[in-house]
């Protein structure tokens, strides 16, 4: 089974719960405020287009990584067409 840096598997909700800790903290000293913004607006779930979101990220986190953390999480979020660019 596929975990989170924090052992829970990689689920919808558990990748969501892992992005409102972010949402709902300062984050990350090492991570830039651009990556914090787009971690918040996906955990926020106020746009057309979140669920899609979710399910696409926690797809990818469970395809290409054994254990994901949350620099993994922004690198996908980073990368492709995605609703909270609209």
């Amino acid at each position: 089974m596929k975990k989170l840096y924090n052992e829970k598997e990689i689920t919808m909700e558990n990748v969501l719960e892992l992005l409102q800790e972010v949402d709902t903290t300062e984050g990350p000293d090492d991570m830039m405020e651009e990556e914090k913004e787009i971690i918040r607006k996906v955990a926020s779930q106020d746009y057309e287009g979140c669920e899609e979101d979710l399910e696409y990220l926690t797809n990818r986190l469970e395809e290409e990584k054994n254990s994901a953390n949350l620099q993994d999480v922004y690198d996908v979020l980073s990368q492709g067409d995605w609703f909270y660019n609209d």
